[in-house]
């Protein structure tokens, strides 16, 4: 009888090892899910920062493309006006040198009157 209870005594404290051993793997088996629910909060946490900086990247450069097509046109109007006023210089020095032109003539006329008066006058 005494093996008996030996057997019986040793049944139970390996029930309540294996009791244990299967408390302590469900209390490993909850942190791991715990573990597994906090990794998908910070993974989705992750994503939508990701997400939301990938949007704010798309509109910032949208916004610089605006800008740099505002600053082409402000450059291309700038670019007209300096054709134009260039133009207009060239057409001016040209205005000017066939006005010294003509002034050198008449000069050259009133030189030639002035010696012809001389000479009348001299005469």
């Amino acid at each position: 009888m005494s093996s008996h209870v030996d057997n019986l005594a040793l049944n139970v404290q390996l029930a309540l090892t294996s009791v244990d051993a299967l408390d302590a793997e469900r209390a490993r088996a909850k942190t791991l899910e715990e573990s597994h629910v906090t990794l998908a909060s910070s993974t989705a946490a992750l994503e939508e920062a990701h997400s939301t900086r990938e949007r704010e990247r798309v509109k910032k450069e949208a916004a610089w493309e605006q800008q740099l097509e505002a600053l082409r046109g402000e450059v291309a109007s700038h670019a007209e006006k300096l054709s134009l006023n260039v133009q207009l210089a060239l057409d001016s020095v040209e205005a000017l040198e066939e006005q010294r032109g003509r002034v050198k003539t008449l000069e050259d006329a009133h030189a030639a009157l002035a010696s012809s008066k001389a000479a009348l006058e001299g005469e």
